[in-house]
């Protein structure tokens, strides 16, 4: 930052973002509801380490320049400044048509870019993933209204008092759909920021009102398995819709606020749909019909199942034959029967039609007298999911992100045969029946495996009942009573369905009218040429929304229409677009800050301060100076000078008027300064908007007006100071020196040097700032960094004091000799008679006498006066 105090225009500050009354609407114009552009003192402090770039750990460049053409389109307050500007920009380019046309590209990029960085500046106050929520509800409640549904209810949107008013169904319609874009520009804008700083399931929401999709077909990923012919089919269940978060009706929406006991039912609906299964060639268990006699525990009969018809018949290769294992009672009652039979390979290819036979090895008798029965058993085929067959499509779904559907898994007895006495027994039908197995979710498995916290350990008081019926089936089955595993994890994969929705308007449907038809001009893709309207266009219709489940995100992308209507030939439809949406600039919008009183008052002090002290610490140097001018016969050179000076008076000589200048400057530097940021503010006022196009001829004009004020102020000091080198036994002291000059001369002799301090001060001060303000602006643009940088802000500080002490002593040397000729001794003579005299005695080489000690003592001086006047103003 250079010497000058600017507040950027923080177009998202705080009272930027208050929700509105949302009375300041345009009728026939895009939406907006700020009364005008809210501007607050920046953020950015170079001493503190907060940048400009901040904002960019949350918001890519991204995000911010299409943050900024969405402001520009929608928000009038920043429409009318960017047309002022580009009307100003315009009036002040070249004649010439090809030149006026490329400055005012130039012109218009930076343009842009400056407003990006105000926005960027903004963003600083929604940082995080929570800011971008906050920001994304705050846009939302500004631009696209608080009703979020379909159908917009404008009176419940405003106050009864100001709804607003429309001449014809036309002109609503109009009003409407901008709303509508504005909601679906802000989805897209919001799907530019990354992981993990995107708002998702406030963007899915956001595309549920815009989609209000309903579910138009489901793709069925997976099959699953593990279903039984009896039971019936599994149920089907549909995610509520998304868009049943933001109607007020659930009590919920976008900004997170409830309704309470107020709730009513919502108009969204959910979809519903019915399974359907299929055999899936695989064998599910094996039910026992005979459970035999007289085989040996040790040596278990041998199970073969045949193998499926397309295996024997066609020798398909994705047919295979099932395996099975049996088990035999160890002792008991039961002692050499058939306990269970357990599935080690389903197999694969199997028909339901096919007749599929089990066989068991015959019992290995020892004694014939004990005798033996084969036991016999029915193969149960396998059910998976078919399809899901849609009977209500629902409602308030967001087409681009497609959702799952959930697929009751089979029941607990699945794979248990319930006809099997035993079976039954072992579960100890209580009364309560069976038919709450069916579609029982489970709970969490390992290794197919149902863990000791299974859901079904636990009864409904939440306390495990080893008599429930749950827990009798889970044991059973974990004994391998029917298979050896329960529900899901009797498969490797449960069902995976997704349900796709579709609607008639989605992300991809631009609610604007495309005037005169052609083709959308999109810079940002075809390196178009850039003007006004190129730079406020927004993403047209084609562009959209696709989420990645790999990614857990949005992205933009665009489809077949896109591509066909636009000049994006190089975008690949459905594949993610990296576009860029414009420059973001340096240095934000600035404009004065009205200047309080203590504004004034820090001014003055910092002026005084650091005048007073530069011109102290190089009395030295004025002393020399002063000498040579005074009486250049004695004094020839500024060594000699300064040689022949502690000779004379010792060190003590070199600070002589030491306290005029201390009390001259102290006062002059603090009117000085503080009148120049006075009249600089002023002047920029009176110009208006086209003041930063004048910028260094105003910052002349207030130092030259300054100068005025201040060329009274430094007049009698610097009277007191020549009398006191020029003759230094004139008076013992300062206020001495000042009594008898005005005892003897009178009063009028302080001030009668003001007319040759003018033909001094202004010229010096003129080319002190302007010099000064041209070398810290160029060093500034040509080294961003430094702005942020407090250091190096410093260096380039202590550059453009340097050339503006040069610039200043050069410009000012023949009035700074005059009025040292002047106040020497007692004189009747006026300024100009002075001049002329010294003009006509020693020609030019008398007015630029001295000014060698002049350039380096105002190289010193304005430097260390800007270094100082920086680091201690704020």
């Amino acid at each position: 930052q250079n010497r000058r105090l600017f507040v950027s225009s923080v177009l998202l500050s705080t009272s930027f973002a208050t929700l509105p009354t949302q009375t300041n609407m345009n009728m026939n114009m895009n939406v907006a509801h700020a009364n005008e552009i809210t501007w607050s003192p920046s953020p950015i402090n170079k001493r503190s380490g907060i940048t400009l770039n901040r904002a960019e750990n949350t918001y890519n460049l991204k995000f911010i320049t299409y943050l900024s053409r969405f402001l520009l389109s929608f928000d009038k307050e920043c429409q009318q400044w960017w047309n002022t500007r580009s009307k100003l920009a315009l009036a002040s380019s070249s004649s010439s048509l090809s030149s006026s046309e490329q400055m005012d590209a130039t012109t218009l990029a930076k343009q842009f870019g400056s407003f990006a960085a105000s926005v960027e500046i903004g963003l600083q106050e929604y940082e995080g993933s929570d800011g971008a929520k906050t920001l994304m509800k705050l846009l939302l409640g500004r631009y696209g209204l608080v009703s979020m549904g379909e159908d917009m209810d404008l009176s419940s949107s405003f106050p009864s008092s100001s709804t607003p008013v429309f001449k014809s169904k036309q002109d609503e319609e109009k009003f409407k759909n901008e709303i509508k874009e504005a909601k679906r520009q802000i989805a897209l804008l919001f799907s530019l920021l990354d992981v993990p700083y995107q708002p998702v399931e406030e963007i899915t929401k956001l595309l549920a009102s815009i989609d209000n999709a309903s579910i138009k077909k489901v793709v069925v990923v997976n099959h699953g398995g593990g279903y039984a012919p009896g039971y019936g089919v599994p149920a089907v269940s549909f995610p509520k819709p998304d868009a049943a978060a933001l109607d007020n009706g659930t009590g919920n929406n976008l900004n997170g606020d409830s309704d309470g006991d107020n709730k009513r039912k919502s108009k969204y609906e959910t979809a519903t749909g019915r399974a359907t299964l299929r055999p899936s060639g695989r064998i599910l268990r094996i039910d026992i019909r005979n459970r035999g006699f007289g085989y040996s525990y040790t040596k278990p009969p041998t199970v073969t199942i045949t193998p499926p018809l397309a295996l024997e018949a066609y020798n398909s290769p994705s047919a295979q034959a099932a395996t099975a294992k049996a088990f035999i009672f160890r002792d008991g009652v039961n002692k050499g029967r058939l306990e269970r039979v357990e599935v080690i390979f389903p197999g694969s290819g199997y028909d339901q039609n096919e007749m599929i036979k089990v066989q068991f090895s015959p019992p290995d008798v020892v004694r014939a007298e004990d005798g033996g029965m084969r036991c016999s058993a029915d193969v149960v085929l396998e059910y998976e999911l078919d399809e899901i067959q849609i009977i209500n499509p629902g409602s308030g779904y967001v087409k681009e992100r497609p959702t799952e559907v959930y697929v009751d898994p089979p029941p607990l007895t699945a794979r248990l045969d319930l006809n099997d006495p035993m079976v039954v027994k072992k579960l100890s039908f209580d009364g309560t029946g069976f038919s709450g197995f069916g579609g029982k979710k489970m709970g969490t498995h390992n290794n197919n495996k149902p863990t000791m916290k299974d859901e079904n350990e636990i009864n409904s008081t939440g306390v495990y009942d080893p008599s429930s019926l749950n827990t009798k089936a889970w044991k059973m089955a974990k004994a391998g009573g029917g298979g050896g595993c329960v529900g899901r994890a009797c498969y490797d994969e449960p069902v995976v369905a997704i349900a796709y929705p579709a609607a008639e308007v989605d992300s991809y449907s631009s609610f604007r009218s495309t005037k005169g038809g052609g083709k959308p001009q999109l810079p940002f893709w075809n390196g178009g040429p850039t003007d006004s309207s190129s730079l406020l266009s927004l993403l047209p219709g084609g562009i959209g929304l696709s989420y990645n489940d790999k990614l857990q995100k949005y992205e933009l992308v665009a489809n077949d229409q896109a591509i066909m209507n636009t000049d994006m030939m190089s975008i690949t439809p459905g594949e993610p677009i990296d576009a860029d949406f414009g420059p973001r600039g340096i240095s934000p919008i600035e404009r004065e800050r009205t200047l309080t009183p203590g504004i004034l008052t820090r001014f003055f002090f910092s002026g005084a301060l650091c005048s007073s002290a530069a011109h102290l610490l190089l009395t030295p140097l004025d002393v020399v100076k002063t000498s040579i001018q005074t009486n250049p016969k004695k004094y020839t050179g500024p060594i000699s000078t300064l040689n022949l000076l502690l000779e004379e008076n010792g060190v003590p000589g070199l600070f002589a008027g030491w306290v005029p200048t201390l009390i001259g400057f102290f006062i002059n530097g603090g009117i000085s300064f503080a009148l120049t940021e006075f009249w600089r503010s002023f002047y920029f006022d009176l110009a208006g908007d086209i003041a930063f196009d004048y910028e260094i001829p105003i910052i002349v004009a207030a130092a030259a007006t300054a100068a005025v004020f201040g060329s009274f102020t430094l007049a009698p000091s610097e009277a007191i100071r020549i009398r006191s080198v020029a003759q230094p036994d004139y008076a013992p002291n300062a206020l001495g020196v000042a009594t008898r000059m005005v005892s003897d001369e009178g009063i009028f002799t302080l001030f009668s040097a003001v007319p040759a301090f003018l033909l001094k001060e202004i010229p010096f001060c003129i080319a002190k700032f302007g010099v000064f303000d041209s070398t810290t602006a160029f060093l500034f643009e040509a080294y961003p960094a430094a702005r942020e940088d407090f250091q190096l802000s410093l260096y380039i500080t202590l550059i453009g004091g340097t050339l503006g002490g040069i610039a200043a002593a050069i410009v000012s040397n023949p009035a700074d000799a005059t009025v040292s000729a002047m106040k020497k001794a007692k004189s009747d003579d006026g300024p100009i008679t002075t001049f002329l005299y010294l003009f006509r005695t020693g020609g030019i080489r008398a007015l630029t006498r001295g000014l060698g000690v002049r350039m380096g003592f105002y190289t010193i001086l304005v430097a260390l006066q800007f270094l100082v006047y920086d680091a201690i103003r704020f």
